[in-house]
């Protein structure tokens, strides 16, 4: 009796060793992929004095400079896949996955979360603090709408000179690092 239950522990022992080393691999991964500094020396400048900011984007992002974005600014990526589309909402929805877009709020974060919190349309979101740099106070957010199960991907950007969201539903890497250049101008 004594042998089995030994065995028993013995291979309960070796399962948690084995799964604390999985999760530490898999942490260490997922700190290296977000750690990976990408070159931004090339990347052009987009400046929009209205709203009072500049950031960079690379060569393979667009800009769609104001238009409806007059609070902020639009930026695509180029992704052939959107082109040959075989429908028009699968084109569409290449578009949107491949939208950034950055907007000027009136709004805290704590009024944001509040809102997002009450808006009924929101299936959950889930906010935690990040440090693009030091003269900014970040806060990623990651909201699921009820509707079709759409999620953005946000940065909030909060400063005594305003409030800014960098939303996208993909290119994490991408906005993060764009993020990153955002500017307030004089």
């Amino acid at each position: 009796m004594n042998k089995k239950y030994f065995k028993i522990i013995i291979i309960s022992i070796s399962i948690f060793i084995l799964l604390g080393a999985g999760f530490f691999v898999l942490n260490k991964l997922n700190q290296k992929k977000h750690s990976d500094n990408i070159d931004i020396s090339d990347w052009k400048t987009y400046q929009n004095k209205e709203v009072g900011f500049s950031i960079k984007y690379p060569d393979d992002v667009f800009e769609l400079g104001k238009g409806s974005y007059s609070r902020g600014a639009g930026f695509i990526k180029k992704d052939n896949k959107c082109e040959e589309a075989e429908s028009l909402n699968d084109a569409i929805n290449c578009v949107v996955r491949n939208a950034i877009d950055i907007e000027k709020t009136n709004k805290s974060i704590t009024d944001y979360k509040n809102n997002l919190s009450k808006d009924k349309s929101v299936l959950f979101y889930k906010s935690k603090k990040i440090q693009l740099r030091d003269d900014l106070t970040t806060e990623s957010l990651f909201i699921v709408y009820k509707s079709s199960l759409l999620y953005v991907n946000e940065i909030f950007i909060s400063s005594e000179k305003g409030n800014f969201t960098i939303g996208s539903k993909g290119f994490n890497k991408i906005r993060s690092n764009m993020a990153s250049t955002f500017q307030f101008l004089e």
